[in-house]
């Protein structure tokens, strides 16, 4: 009796630690739905830049991979989403650091793309950016659709627009190697 009481427990726990995962005092879900798409955590980690823990970075995958440039490259669903951690985060300081992300496009890339960057870098100027707030970015169907603590702000057309944004986090130059290599399940 006590074997199988114990037992009975042991799975509820564990199915409550599948639910989600603590990072630096924000829960990750395991799984993430965007448009129907059912996507499972491929890996989460929190972006720091000198001592300052800035924001939790999470991936979303249809499937978990560690191949980075599968990722960015790939045409399948996904979903990047950044939770704001630092007080020190405000929305023009969040537009240059993704400007700054996307100076390590190729240049003959970011030709290709620099019209929509400037209308997507252009939803952080004035707003208000906090503590808190949860930015996601959507890989769908061609698209990338942009949210912000869950409100749909952009959309932006084009993969190739969405390998100069996730390239940020995920390539060969990623801002944050060690951010990278957790959202990728490595670490």
């Amino acid at each position: 009796m006590w074997r199988g009481l114990i037992t009975v427990i042991l799975g509820i726990l564990m199915g409550v630690s599948a639910m989600a995962v603590n990072i630096a005092g924000v829960d990750v879900k395991e799984d993430f739905i965007a448009v129907d798409k059912k996507m499972v955590l491929n890996g989460a980690g929190i972006r720091k830049k000198l001592f300052f823990k800035l924001y939790v970075g999470s991936l979303y995958l249809p499937e978990k991979t560690m191949d980075a440039v599968a990722i960015v490259e790939g045409d399948k669903n996904m979903t990047i989403e950044l939770n704001i951690i630092s007080k020190l985060i405000t929305s023009s300081k969040l537009k240059e650091a993704l400007e700054e992300g996307f100076s390590t496009v190729e240049p003959k890339k970011m030709e290709q793309i620099k019209d929509r960057l400037k209308i997507f870098t252009g939803i952080f100027e004035g707003g208000k950016v906090k503590s808190g707030d949860v930015f996601t970015f959507n890989y769908i169907d061609g698209k990338v659709e942009t949210y912000k603590n869950g409100k749909h702000i952009l959309t932006t057309e084009g993969q190739d627009f969405k390998e100069a944004l996730f390239g940020i986090w995920l390539g060969d130059r990623a801002i944050d190697k060690g951010l990278k290599a957790e959202m990728l399940g490595k670490s």
